[in-house]
This record gives structure tokens, sequence and C-alpha cells, in this order.
């Protein structure tokens, strides 16, 4: 044998190296640019000639060869490290040469030959000279029927390593490729593993695959959890994105990709691709349940269901509603369809259209209530203003110092007169103003002639204590109460008064009546009407005081039908409590389509249903409901009768018609 020297590295090789060792022939290939194919041609390796680079991973790669001996085309692979390759890695490559040997199918690529040459471990497979799916659908979405076609095909060779005791673990559409058929081909199995466990190239905590295809336990690092389910889920994924053009889940870093995997839904694919139907988007989001359990349980069931769709069978990853049962026996029995058709036509665009407008109706009285809420918040917080001022005042520190009580009637005397002058706020008219000691006994008040003395019980003095002892200075809105002197429902607005060290020495309070009529708050109109309900204070009074009446646990505060002084009703939703238990800052809004105003008991034109969007009046115990009357529900339900009528009647003639034509025996 002729002993020649490789041209790289000087080191003695057989004349058949032609030029190159192994380990310089695979670095040639590795740091060409990927314009040149990786290689010049005809270099020879392991009885094969290179002809050029293909494709190139993590920690191999790719080469369109000629197989010497029997003269065919293939693709060869080699590890990129060639003779530096670690253990793990060498133990890696021959694992997915080992996995891709026991697999034979139609949709998998077929292994030819694995061998060392110099060692360089190396296996040959069959070349398949089509695109990748990733290729394909970098020009567009794929067209619906057949994005399912490739994945069905694709579903059947996993199902098919499946049983053989194989994961993929790494599917996506770069690692499907189509042949000359038009078959779909699944190809790089490197990160398979066996179902019957990890393998001990993968230790929990570890990512493996490709992050955008990635199912949930994957993407955490779950390596135990990784099963069927996280190969079907790479089939949804990879559906998902021949469907819309883009994967289930992006972003601008990998921590943000990894986040979305774990905690949010994708983005439903008739959003981003109105043409799709939703049959098929029903399977691939079935597919991408974040739990395995609620996947496909196999990859053949997937198939299946992909079948069924191809076909235009109802899938199984949902129950047919009754729409799609009535159209598809349509389309079966025509001509007894004709029977039926004037019944579901008048009521489905009747209903949708009355849907639609209602449901466009709720949605903005919903919007429109919060808004509300925000406009009432804005005007009591102009008084709330006023009393932190007053509560804050030098005046007011020197009453508290002296005890000079007297002067305190008439200095709150002075308050109330300025509230009534504020150019804000005019329907929030104050009607007391209380101040009191630490343990909520009252020192001054004005009018003054007040029957009361311990007021410590009230929701006004102990919701601003409450504040206080939280560290939160803001003025405190209390529940609604009936005043004992003068019979009147109001509620208070209060804030703590500190000394001159800091310490709570009082509480101000501004009471404000409920008896204003709702029209002077400018929030309504011509077809909707604002509702103010408040949450009551049915706080027990001390034992030395006579007992109080209960009030009802919601009143209707404000209405556009009350008049001057007209008392306040009770009110019930199920809503309101559940809005008042908010925090804060959840800003939320509901809403009602079968409504009733409790004011329809005593204003007969308030009574009926109504349409009505619900929300909280931010930071106090209030709630505001912004109402429209719902003749839209009317008219469709006797929109509903007279279709319902008017189809049983066709029914019938058709049915009596069919039996008079009949032969007779």
């Amino acid at each position: 044998m002729i002993v020649t020297h490789c041209s790289e590295c000087g080191s003695a090789l057989p004349e058949s190296a032609h030029g190159f060792c192994p380990r310089c022939l695979l670095g040639l290939a590795v740091k060409a640019p990927a314009e040149s194919n990786g290689l010049p041609a005809n270099k020879i390796f392991g009885g094969y000639e290179l002809l050029e680079r293909i494709g190139q991973g993590g920690f191999g790669v790719v080469f369109r060869a000629r197989q010497q001996g029997l003269d065919r085309l293939v693709a060869l692979k080699l590890l990129r490290t060639g003779a530096f390759a670690t253990e793990a890695e060498l133990k890696r490559f021959r694992a997915e040469a080992q996995a891709v040997a026991r697999l034979q199918h139609p949709n998998i690529v077929t292994l030819h030959e694995v061998g060392e040459c110099e060692g360089q471990p190396f296996y040959s497979m069959e070349l398949i000279s089509g695109a990748g799916l990733d290729t394909l659908v970098k020009l567009g979405p794929l067209p619906p029927d057949r994005a399912a076609s490739y994945v069905r095909s694709v579903a059947d060779g996993i199902h098919y390593a499946h049983t053989r005791g194989l994961l993929h673990r790494d599917l996506k559409p770069a690692n499907v490729l189509l042949d000359d058929y038009g078959q779909p081909k699944v190809t790089d199995f490197g990160l398979a593993r066996s179902l019957a466990g990890p393998s001990d190239l993968s230790h929990s905590g570890d990512f493996v695959g490709t992050l955008l295809y990635a199912s949930p336990e994957q993407a955490a690092g779950r390596t135990k959890d990784v099963g069927v389910g996280s190969d079907v889920w790479a089939l949804g994924a990879t559906l998902y994105e021949l469907l819309t053009g883009r994967p289930p889940f992006t972003g601008a870093t990998v921590a943000d990709v990894q986040r979305k995997i774990l905690n949010e839904e994708p983005v439903a694919l008739r959003t981003l691709n109105p043409a799709i139907p939703r049959d098929l988007e029903t399977v691939c989001l079935k597919c991408l349940a974040k739990e395995p359990g609620h996947r496909y349980r196999e990859a053949k069931e997937l198939a299946a269901d992909l079948g069924r769709y191809l076909r235009r069978e109802p899938v199984r990853a949902r129950p047919v509603g009754l729409a799609g049962r009535f159209t598809r026996w349509c389309r079966r029995r025509p001509a007894q369809a004709v029977a039926v058709t004037t019944l579901f036509v008048l009521l489905t665009l009747l209903s949708v259209a009355a849907g639609l407008f209602r449901h466009d109706l709720l949605a903005s009285n919903a919007q429109a209530a919060q808004l509300a809420g925000l406009a009432i918040h804005a005007e009591l917080a102009e008084v709330g203003h006023a009393v932190t001022q007053a509560a804050d005042s030098a005046e007011l520190r020197h009453f508290v110092n002296t005890h000079d009580w007297r002067a305190c009637d008439g200095w709150l005397g002075g308050l109330q007169g300025a509230a009534l002058r504020a150019p804000a706020a005019h329907w929030l008219h104050s009607e007391n103003w209380y101040l009191l000691d630490a343990r909520g006994q009252m020192l001054a008040h004005w009018p003054v002639g007040s029957r009361i003395t311990n007021v410590a019980f009230r929701d006004y003095y102990l919701g601003a204590i409450r504040r206080a002892g939280a560290g939160d200075g803001e003025v405190h809105f209390s529940r609604v109460y009936q005043g004992v002197n003068d019979g009147l429902h109001k509620f208070g607005i209060s804030r703590v008064v500190r000394d001159a060290q800091g310490r709570i020495a009082g509480v101000l309070v501004a009471t404000v009546a409920t008896t204003t009529t709702e029209r002077q708050a400018a929030l309504s109109n011509a077809e909707r009407k604002t509702v103010l309900i408040a949450a009551t204070d049915n706080n027990p009074p001390p034992p030395d005081m006579a007992p109080l009446p209960r009030l009802p646990d919601f009143v209707v505060m404000l209405h556009p039908a009350f008049r001057e002084h007209e008392p306040v009703m009770a009110a019930e939703h199920p809503a309101f409590a559940r809005l008042l238990a908010l925090s804060e800052g959840e800003a939320v809004a509901v809403s009602d389509s079968f409504y009733r105003d409790p004011v329809g008991e005593r204003h007969n034109r308030y009574k009926g249903r109504w349409l009505a969007g619900i929300a909280r009046v931010p930071e106090t115990p209030f709630v505001v409901i912004f109402q429209t009357r719902d003749w839209v529900g009317d008219a469709a339900l006797f929109a509903f009768i007279v279709a319902t009528g008017s189809g049983l009647a066709v029914w019938n003639f058709v049915h009596q018609r069919a039996k008079r034509m009949a032969p007779r025996a």
C-alpha cells in the first residue's frame, strides 16, 4: 500500500484517503462557508465519495455522498468534533445510529450502514432530495388540508417509533423532509431515547430539544415527565407553524419563550389565519394542552383525528355541536333538509343578529360602568380632598390642643358652607360634620344638637382608624347607614386627625345623604341609566343605645327615577359582594343579560329585563350599574316563537305531502 501524508496535518495515511485524514477532512467541512457546499468534490471517506455538505447540527455534519460499492447516493453523517469527540458525544452518536437502525417505516428515513473509519464513527442513510417543511413554511402558511396530511403521515411514523420503544424528543419542521413523491420523512434522531426511561445522557433539569417546539415538561427540564405526550406536543407545534407561519410561542429571549410555554396559552390559530377550519384548530390546540394527560394519549390518535378531518368527518377532539350535525345531515339528505331550511335559516339569522347586538351592548355597558365608577370616584375624591385638608389644618389642631369644642362647632359650620359653595361634586352636599376623639366619642358637630354621643360602632369611624393603623393616610368612604337624628340614609367621608406628636387625636367626618337625585350627576342619558348601589353599615350600637333597624345588605343610593328625599331601596345581585371583595388593583366589570332593576317595583317604567354592566367604584363600598332596556331580547323571543311555529308548519306540510304521494300497497 502506498503511504501518503495529510495535506493539512502531515500525518501518514493510505492513498485511498486522497490527501486528507478523517479529522482534517471533517474540519474542512465545518470551517467551509455556507455558499461553498463544505468540501471540494471527490473526497473519499470510508468507501464514500463526499459530494457536498447538506446539513450541520449541534454535534453532527451531514454530507451528500456516493457509496462507491453500490454506486448510490446517500446521506452520510459524521461527528463534528471527529477525533476530538468526548465519550458522551460518541455515545450519543452511536445511540442515534442504533435508534434509526431499528426503525423501518415509510415516513422515517431509512438507515443503510453504520461504521467507523480511522476512529471516526459515521452512518449512512437514504438521501431525501426534497426540501424540509421549515423551508416550505418560510413561503407562507400551507393550505390546511396539505398541512394536516403532512402531520398525519409524520404522526404515523412517530407512533411506529413509539411502538419500538423510542421517543424522538426533537420533532420540528426542519426535521421533516419531503421525498421525490412529496411524502414526509422524519429524520435526526440525535436526541432520541428509550421509552423505558431517561438515558444516562440526560439528567433531571437538563433541557433537551428545540425550545420553540418543546413541551412544557421539556422546557422545564422535567426529564422524567418527558414521554409520548411530549412528541405529541411537538407534532401539534409543527402543525401550528404549518397552518399559521409561526411557532406557537415566540419571544425576544429564550427566557421569554420558556415562560410563555410554561404559563400562557397559544394564540388561537383562527386569529392568525381565519381560513383554518375550526375542527383542525381544535385538533391542533388539543396537542398543545399544558398537561400531557389532556393531549392525545398516542400519536396514532392524532393521526386518526387528522384523517377524520381530511375525510370531513367529525373529529374526536371535541363533540360536534348541534349546528355541525345539522349541516352534515343536510348534506347527506338534501331532500329532507328542504323541509326545515326555513326554520333554521330564519332562527339562525335572528338569533345571531340579536346575540351579537346584545353582546356588544353588554360589553359596552360593562365598559361604561367602569368609566362611570371612575367618574363617581373622581367626584368623591374632591370631597375627600376637602376632608383631608380640614383634618390637616392648623385650626383643627389648635382646637384639639385647647379642647375648645364650642369654637370647633362654629368652625365645622364654616366647612359646611365652603362645601356647599364648591363648584365640583355638586351632587355631594354634606349634611353633617363631626369631630370624634380617638375612642369614637363626639367632640364637636355641625349642625349642633346631636342626640348621639358615642359613634365608635359606625363604619366611618372604624374604617378611618383601620386605615391609619395600616399606615394608609387616605380618607375612608364608609358604608351607608341611617342617621339617628334625622332618619336620613348617609355615608361618611372620614380621616384621622393627629396631634403635634403624630398620634391619633380623633377622626374628622363629613356625611353625605343618599337622597340626592342621580340626574344631577349627569351620568345617565335617554338610552342608558346609571344606578349607584351601596353596601350598608349594620354594625350593632353599644348596649346603652336603643337597637337600630337593620338595613338590607345593599341599597340603591342613586337612581334616575328617584326624586329629592326619596328613601333608599333594597338591592340584590351576586355580583355586588363579589366585586367589593376584590382588591383595589382589580378593576373588574361584570355583565348581566337578565338584570331586573330593583326600583321596578316602585316605578313601572323600570320593570322588565335590562342589559346591565356592573363595576366597583374604586376605594369605596359602592357599585355602579350601567343599564339599557333589553328590547332586543324581547324581540328575539317573539321572533323565536314565530320562527318555531312557521318551521313546524312547514315540516308538517312536507311530511303530510310525502305521505299522500307515497305509493299505496
